[in-house]
Parts: C-alpha cells; sequence; structure tokens
C-alpha cells in the first residue's frame, strides 16, 4: 500500500530506463467528516516521503493533473485516462531523448 511507484524494485530487476507515473493526489483536499477518507489521507501522507525518494530514481516522470480527483471517485476514470494520454503525449520528446541516449551510450560507450 506504501510503495506506490517501486523505482527501485525497477532498477533491482534490470530496467534500464525507468518512465514513472506520478499520479498522487492533494490529501489537503479532504475535511475528514468521512472515515474512508480520513484513512486514504492518512495513507497518502504516509506514502508521500517515500514517493519523493522514488521519483529520484526516475529517468522519466509523467505526472497527470489528476489531484483533485479522489480516490473513491472511481467514476471519474475516463477523466483520469484523458489526462494520463496528456501528460505522457508532453513527454514523448524527453522519452525519445532519453532512449537516444541511453542506448548511444550502451553501444558506443559501454555503459
Amino acid at each position: 500500500i506504501v510503495d506506490n511507484l517501486p523505482t527501485d524494485v525497477a532498477r533491482m530487476m534490470g530496467a534500464d530506463i525507468i518512465i514513472a507515473v506520478n499520479v498522487a493526489g492533494e490529501y489537503s483536499q479532504y475535511d475528514g467528516a468521512n472515515v474512508l477518507l480520513t484513512f486514504s489521507q492518512v495513507v497518502t501522507i504516509q506514502s508521500e516521503l517515500l514517493l519523493q525518494e522514488q521519483i529520484k530514481q526516475a529517468d522519466i516522470v509523467v505526472t497527470p493533473q489528476v489531484g483533485k480527483i479522489g480516490i473513491v471517485e472511481i467514476w471519474r476514470s475516463k477523466e483520469c485516462i484523458e489526462h494520463g494520454l496528456k501528460a505522457a503525449q508532453e513527454k514523448v520528446t524527453e522519452i525519445k531523448n532519453v532512449i537516444i541516449n541511453r542506448t548511444f551510450d550502451k553501444m558506443f560507450l559501454g555503459k
């Protein structure tokens, strides 16, 4: 539950390039009146510290603008997908550059 972005595991498994998707929400949007939402907020706050460390290990981080969508708002999944596609499309050039550079380094510099 706490390790939402296991970039360290991906690296350990031999990933050459890690593209992480950060879908962390805004935990400050809940007022604490609902027990389920309060529990969700506690988990989000707890995982935030680990998330920041894991993001540092990613080569590219895609961050869809889904912070205003609550963890229990499953009916908004189509909206999440649209935000994710938009954020990924904005990173295409960066992704291509990382792939080219890593391939060059591996093939010609032995890195």
